[in-house]
């Protein structure tokens, strides 16, 4: 049992990338720590993220749950780094962090990216897994995979439905493809690629 953090740079971001993940350790008692770094509210298709987001937090139920509503699309920024440095650091310093699961390094979006280097910055003595985002990581090049059950893709499945703002129909259907792929390389029905950036034991 460990305490494991989920950083998603916007909400979606970690069930899209690593629910399934997620709700595996959940099933096995770590303690579930969830960061959503912006709300994305400055967009007028988003108008009903927030609720949709609840709505799924309410079934994932994470035993911590953070919202920093940082700009959307400006997380680059050194101010806003900035704040997000300071928001994990208090996390960090105030519990133990086992595990952290962030964005992958060279992620082609602006805010996932900046997400990342601040958490392997801040969390530099931590092991840390990057997230494959179906979207804005065409080269990713994962080194670690974790086995899936077919339960908890049918949960992410449903789970990702409740994102009608986001063309849930398309996000479905790349998840679809795409997780019993990462598990045809692992010799499992799904799966879930990450990349390493440090493990330690």
């Amino acid at each position: 049992m460990g305490n494991i953090l989920f950083i998603g740079p916007h909400p979606d971001d970690i069930e899209i990338s690593c629910l399934g993940t997620l709700l595996k350790r959940q099933a096995n008692n770590d303690h579930i720590i969830m960061v959503y770094v912006s709300e994305c509210s400055d967009l007028p298709r988003n108008k009903t993220l927030m609720a949709e987001s609840l709505e799924a937090l309410s079934i994932i139920s994470p035993d911590r749950m953070h919202r920093l509503d940082l700009p959307n699309r400006e997380l680059d920024r050194s101010e806003n780094t900035t704040l997000l440095r300071g928001a994990l650091e208090h996390i960090r310093d105030n519990t133990k962090i086992d595990l952290v699961y962030c964005p992958w390094l060279h992620d082609i979006h602006q805010d996932h990216r900046a997400v990342s280097e601040v958490a392997i910055g801040v969390f530099r003595y931590n092991s840390i897994m990057m997230y494959e985002n179906i979207h804005s990581t065409p080269h990713f090049d994962p080194n670690i995979y974790e086995r899936i059950s077919a339960d908890h893709f049918s949960k992410k499945i449903e789970l990702l439905s409740l994102y009608k703002s986001q063309d849930q129909h398309q996000i479905q259907r790349m998840v679809r493809l795409l997780m019993p792929m990462r598990g045809q390389e692992v010799s499992s029905d799904f799966a879930e690629a990450f990349y390493c950036w440090r493990g330690i034991r």
